[in-house]
């Protein structure tokens, strides 16, 4: 997936709009993903980091998202650190 960073506030929070998909090796824009946005909120909690997850996104696309999350929150909090 191709998606653009509207929103980065280091260890508060990370929003994504989604653009579209590489496939083949090649950048394929979406149009079905125009509305699409996750939202990664980061609380602090203890020594640890709780990731509270908020997305709008078509159903069809949830199991897809599913497998990809666990993967994507290592990611993101490095990101966000």
């Amino acid at each position: 997936l191709v998606s653009k960073v509207v929103v980065f506030e280091p260890e508060k929070e990370i929003k994504f709009s989604f653009l579209g998909e590489i496939t083949s090796g090649k950048y394929v824009e979406v149009p079905a993903f125009a509305e699409m946005l996750e939202h990664y909120i980061f609380e602090p909690v203890g020594n640890q980091t709780k990731m509270l997850v908020d997305v709008a996104m078509d159903d069809e696309y949830y199991d897809m998202m599913n497998e990809m999350w666990d993967q994507a929150g290592i990611e993101l909090i490095k990101l966000s650190n």
